[in-house]
């Protein structure tokens, strides 16, 4: 039973052409939808990375609470388009399509919406059973009982959708947040003291919270019509119509957790600043924001057949574009023009948004074509923004300190501690049995990440004798800044952003926390990454290199003195002696080296993982040479075409060579390039970074 054709658009033969566009698109894009008349069926439309080649063919989709796989593909990459997915969807889409009652029974209610017995938990797969990718799971709750919204407020909120699609793809929000609150505030939302549905239209997903017996979520939207048939139909009386412009009637530091979808997508340029500033006054120090945005990903998706337009490339030079005035919905009713539908890029987001708040993530194409941007307010204040676009420390630029910089940093201390956190430390340094470093780093991991680094920035601290004597000291201010760009407290926010993520994704994807792991910093520099590491394991786990002899200097000079080595430009083994990692991670490392110096290194790191370690980098997209200021016109137009034609482009440094070539530089590459040279190597994960929009994180597994 195929319905394709019944969904398709006669006349898209554009779809076939190849477009040149700006940007690549290197996320994975996935989306479910329910279609009853007249019968049910399953459809996902699918755009994935061109390094999943012929396994495409093998798509299909599976209950995760069964194990049931069913379904095929029904279409080719240049097939017309479904028109209920986006009207100008790329090419390499794919249409993947099922039976409802494959996977579950169901009934009709009078109005002709399904419904199901149980909760449906579903995901697309590969020919082999993998999840194309861990975050895109779809949920479909059990109707509880509150009504359904009519078509007139669900149109106003989600567009041209039926019920079934409005109830299913907020179920599937809700179920993504309970597992995002869980993994980043480390307990359920029912024990949260308040959330905020912000923007919250006619209860798409708040109505499942409410469902369940929250008493704890809250709802605020500027649409008076939708808000009023909530307070009537659901009797919520925290559902509260709020102004176009803020201040909401909410106390300051009031919520646990704000949450939105669709919401930055439709508010101008000014609005965007408005607003982000009024959620960080309501969220606790520590609270976080959980908000979606259209970014480079959802103009692909949405708009590909436009990307030749003079736009696109204003778009990825500004930063923010404002497309259209949809003020024919009517939420904005009493402020004509007020809704809009903007886009932005990931980098505009990372330094604009970045200064008011912790940017933890952003995950590409989290809820249909848009992104998910993940915020934390902290508990301690900067205005300076992270960036790191000249590396970790891997044959990094020389630290210009002629041998006289001090080791101690100064500005560093601008990081301001927590009153509970200080009395806790105070306690740690009258505490007669802190006598080592072992002790005073066990006693420390208690802490959370953000404040376990924050301390070991102050180091040494006069107010800590003791313990300044027995922890490792921060480099000066020189150094770090020679080697990222960025000092203090500003550069610990990146880094406690990166290590979040490697812990987070290596939980997910081994089933084990980093307790105890051994570990590698492949790269080390001046071991800003690896000395938060012993948050999660004994300092005798956690080894790193670097082939810069002065790097490895400034580990050992500011106290990392066990495990840090010299290791070479292109190695065929490491100085570590006979172990296995369980971790393995290079940070802007691979952003740098020559093709021959990184097939090098990656295949000698696999001699060093364990069967079930993970190996994690960071790699340029073609995006990064637009941006490159020391790189001619003609010189970015070689290396563009050098990435489009290999996969593979590098620009080196003026250097000394190593073995003939030089070996540090300024490089891209694919997917596609990784997969054909190093099969040791299978690409389970792809992340942007949000310290750095111009580096993608890799998640690497083994082959075995």
């Amino acid at each position: 039973m195929e319905i394709t054709n019944k969904l398709c658009e006669s006349g898209v033969s554009s779809l076939g052409k190849k477009i040149s566009a700006p940007f690549n698109f290197e996320a994975f894009y996935c989306r479910l939808q329910f279609f009853g008349t007249p019968y049910y069926a399953l459809v996902a439309a699918v755009i994935l990375p061109d390094w999943f080649g012929e396994d495409v063919k093998g798509l299909r989709i599976r209950c995760l609470d069964t194990g049931k796989i069913s379904g095929k593909v029904v279409d080719q990459s240049n097939s017309p388009l479904p028109k209920l997915y986006a009207p100008l969807l790329a090419p390499q889409f794919h249409v993947v399509q099922a039976d409802l009652a494959d996977f579950t029974s169901f009934s009709r209610d009078k109005e002709e919406n399904a419904c199901i017995p149980h909760d449906l938990r579903l995901e697309v797969v590969d020919a082999f059973g993998q999840a194309i990718s861990p975050d895109f799971h779809f949920t479909w709750y059990e109707r509880c009982g509150l009504p359904v919204p009519p078509h007139e407020n669900i149109i106003r909120v989600a567009g041209e959708v039926s019920a079934d699609q409005f109830l299913f793809g907020g179920s599937t929000w809700h179920a993504r947040l309970e597992n995002l609150v869980q993994r980043y505030l480390g307990r359920g939302t029912c024990a949260l003291e308040r959330i905020l549905d912000w923007g919250v239209g006619c209860g798409r997903i708040a109505r499942h919270f409410l469902e369940r017996g929250h008493t704890n979520i809250f709802g605020a939207d500027i649409d008076e019509v939708n808000i009023q048939w909530l307070r009537s139909n659901f009797g919520w009386t925290n559902a509260l119509r709020v102004d176009f412009d803020p201040p909401m009637p909410y106390p300051d530091n009031y919520f646990d957790v704000v949450y939105s979808h669709s919401v930055f997508t439709h508010l101008s340029y000014d609005d965007h600043f408005r607003w982000l500033r009024e959620i960080r006054r309501i969220l606790k120090p520590g609270g976080f924001a959980f908000l979606t945005v259209a970014t480079e990903n959802g103009l692909y998706v949405t708009r590909y057949n436009e990307l030749e337009k003079e736009f696109s490339q204003r778009f990825l030079t500004d930063g923010f574009i404002d497309v259209a005035n949809l003020s024919y919905i009517g939420v904005d009713t009493g402020r004509k023009g007020y809704y809009r539908l903007v886009f932005q890029t990931r980098q505009f987001i990372l330094e604009n948004w970045g200064k008011l708040f912790s940017v933890q993530r952003i995950i590409p194409c989290y809820m249909e074509h848009q992104d998910l941007v993940i915020m934390k307010k902290m508990t301690w204040e900067s205005n300076e923004v992270s960036a790191d676009h000249t590396g970790n420390g891997m044959c990094g630029p020389q630290p210009q300190t002629n041998g006289e910089a001090p080791l101690v940093s100064s500005q560093a201390k601008t990081s301001e501690l927590t009153k509970d956190v200080k009395k806790f430390i105070h306690k740690l340094e009258s505490n007669p049995q802190i006598g080592s470093r072992a002790d005073a780093f066990h006693a420390l991991r208690s802490l959370g990440l953000d404040d376990f680094g924050e301390f070991l920035l102050t180091i040494p601290n006069p107010e800590y004798p003791k313990l300044s004597r027995l922890l490792p000291s921060m480099p000066s201010d020189e150094i770090q800044r020679s080697w990222t760009g960025n000092a203090g407290v500003a550069l610990l926010k990146q880094t406690t952003t990166f290590v979040q993520a490697v812990s987070d994704n290596h939980n997910r994807l081994t089933g084990r926390s980093l307790v105890d792991a051994t570990i590698l910093d492949y790269g080390c520099g001046f071991g800003r990454i690896s000395r938060l590491m012993y948050k999660f394991t004994e300092e005798g786990k956690v080894f790193g290199v670097d082939p810069w002899e002065r790097a490895i200097a400034i580990c050992k000079e500011s106290g990392l003195l066990t495990n840090y080595f010299v290791s070479d430009y292109l190695p065929k083994s490491l100085p570590v002696g006979p172990v296995k990692f369980d971790l393995i991670y290079a940070f802007s490392v691979f952003t740098h080296l020559s093709e021959r110096a990184t097939l090098a290194a990656l295949r000698v790191l696999r001699k060093y993982i364990s069967d079930q370690g993970v190996l994690v980098i960071t790699i340029r997209p073609i995006e990064y040479w637009y941006h490159d200021p020391l790189a001619s016109d003609a010189q970015k137009a070689m290396l563009v075409g050098r990435h489009r034609s290999i996969g593979f482009a590098f620009q080196p440094h003026v250097r000394e060579p190593i073995d003939g070539d030089v070996t540090y530089g300024d490089t891209s590459m694919t997917l596609d390039w990784l997969a054909n040279n190093l099969p040791e190597w299978s690409i389970s994960e792809i992340d942007g970074f949000p310290g750095d929009p111009l580096q993608r994180c890799l998640f690497l597994l083994p082959t075995i």
